[in-house]
């Protein structure tokens, strides 16, 4: 079958529209990029270049060999070869350039009297850190030694309070520094079996920074693990042990190290005892803490607590982002049956405590120990007493007369320690009594009666003070140094109403204000 086609024209048609024009082609362009002369250590680290496009289009430059680009920033790393390649990739209307490379070779030159500044992670210098080098090849060691030889801080060159060691000749290009010392919270060491302690830096002719040491991120955590009893009373003096794997040893301070370095903590606690409140705090690396958050065979904690005949480990427990909680099953305990309290320098203080078996019964006959945390807290006294027995309701009653804020807690054998009870002396003066005021014209007359205790010693002045009926602000009126206990306050206006108060001093500062009273001047 034959088809005919038959075009029919109406009006007239340009030609550009039945016949377009073919697509133009795309230009070629080509790329100037000049050769490099051969350069040596001694020269600037980073310089530019400037590779160019017929096309007037952005050049990419890359690195391959002894070197790194950034831009068109050349970066020296040590000695060798460089190759520079230019490449435009072109565009609708520029085909890509042929890539044109440019080679050059570094020479490594050997530096006179070279500063090297050591930085820890904060930026502050790394000072009394013994420093070894070598360069990556092995050709150049310190002094031109076996390394072998500098395997201790005594035998190296060490940073002086900046941070700093001026190498009498070391070479321009790669280097490997090996550091023994302390820095910050980290200490290490360097010998012949332990080559770790590794920072490669690049020394040329400009001034030369290393950062050594563990970084910010590994800087270490604390975790706090509260041990209690099953009715929540904490358990003071039980040790808490941190496991790295539920089946595995408990770990030991031997252990603490940034993983994959050789970076150990000052004071690093993997096993830490519960203070008065039952909290044990461990200091643990950050690459240890980012273990927590109970996954499976991680992180682990467990607390024992042994006491005389007394022993009992609890079972392990996952760390989390807070800490742990452990719970130790029902034990002998001690208990003070005294808040938190602030008394008066010296002055005697009963205290009291309730010793429980497991069951919950009175303990009779038990010995038990009054001991503060501070050396000295208590003096001598009438009746202080701080060993005691229990009666058959299981209670021992104590007395001291404290004169230095403590915390204290009872002890005995075969029994968990108390919670701590903190008790605050006071050592300034407590308030002046029975303050009044009489009119004068234009001022006020006070009296009043000396404090109830002057607490550490004695009253060395009396501070009056004064105000209008319901402003804000108090006024010292200046009478000088007096312990008399009266004082006129002058310079007041007639009819208005006053309001009053006083305090005492020592020499420990000033005591607690009096009771207000009001006062008119005629």
């Amino acid at each position: 079958m034959n088809i005919i086609l038959r075009l029919v024209v109406v009006g007239s048609v340009t030609a550009s529209l039945l016949f377009p024009s073919a697509v133009q082609a795309a230009a070629t362009q080509e790329i100037t990029f000049g050769p490099i002369s051969n350069r040596t250590t001694a020269q600037a680290l980073s310089f530019d270049v400037a590779p160019t496009a017929s096309s007037g289009l952005p050049v990419s430059l890359a690195a391959s060999g002894s070197c790194a680009v950034s831009g068109f920033t050349v970066s020296v790393l040590d000695k060798g070869t460089c190759s520079l390649t230019a490449t435009q990739e072109g565009s609708d209307d520029w085909l890509p350039a042929l890539a044109v490379t440019q080679s050059f070779t570094i020479s490594r030159v050997l530096l006179s009297n070279k500063t090297v500044t050591f930085l820890q992670w904060d930026g502050k210098p790394a000072v009394g850190i013994g420093v070894n080098w070598r360069t990556p090849d092995g050709t150049y060691h310190t002094n031109y030694q076996p390394l072998y030889l500098c395997y201790s801080k005594s035998k190296c060159p060490v940073t002086n309070s900046k941070g700093q060691i001026t190498f009498a000749k070391i070479p321009g290009g790669a280097i490997d520094f090996e550091v023994t010392g302390k820095i910050g919270v980290w200490q290490t060491s360097v010998d012949a079996s332990d080559r770790s302690q590794v920072k490669r830096a690049t020394v040329g002719s400009a001034s030369t920074d290393v950062q050594i040491g563990p970084t910010e991120g590994d800087q270490p955590v604390l975790v706090r693990v509260l041990v209690t009893l099953p009715s929540g009373a904490p358990v003071p003096g039980a040790t808490v042990e941190y496991g790295f794997r539920q089946y595995q040893f408990w770990r030991d301070d031997a252990q603490c190290t940034v993983a994959g370095l050789s970076w150990n903590l000052s004071t690093c606690v993997w096993l830490a005892t519960t203070n008065s409140d039952g909290v044990a705090t461990l200091r643990l690396p950050a690459s240890t803490a980012t273990y927590q958050g109970g996954r499976p065979g991680m992180g682990m904690v467990h607390a024992r607590f042994t006491d005389d005949i007394l022993s009992q480990v609890s079972a392990a427990v996952y760390l989390t982002e807070n800490g742990a909680e452990i719970v130790l099953e029902d034990l002998p305990v001690v208990d003070i049956e005294l808040e938190n309290s602030t008394v008066n320098f010296g002055a005697g203080t009963a205290l009291s405590a309730l010793a429980l078996d497991e069951g919950g019964l009175p303990i009779q006959g038990q010995k038990l120990t009054l001991k503060s945390s501070v050396s000295g807290a208590t003096k001598s006294c009438t009746g202080i007493k701080t060993v005691a027995t229990t009666n058959s309701f299981g209670r021992a009653t104590f007395k001291v007369c404290p004169i230095k804020t403590a915390t204290w807690t009872v002890d005995g054998k075969a029994i968990v320690g108390s919670a701590g009870v903190r008790l605050t002396v006071q050592l300034t003066p407590t308030a002046p009594r029975s303050l009044a005021a009489a009119p004068k014209t234009r001022s006020v007359a006070l009296a009043w009666s000396v404090p109830a205790s002057v607490n550490a010693s004695a009253v060395t002045d009396y501070v009056v003070q004064y105000r209008l009926q319901g402003a804000t602000t108090w006024i010292t009126f200046r009478d000088g140094t007096s312990t008399a206990r009266k004082a006129t306050v002058t310079g007041l206006t007639s009819g208005q109403i006053y309001e009053f108060r006083v305090a005492a001093k020592n020499k420990s500062g000033t005591g607690a204000w009096s009771d207000v009273v009001l006062g008119a001047s005629n």
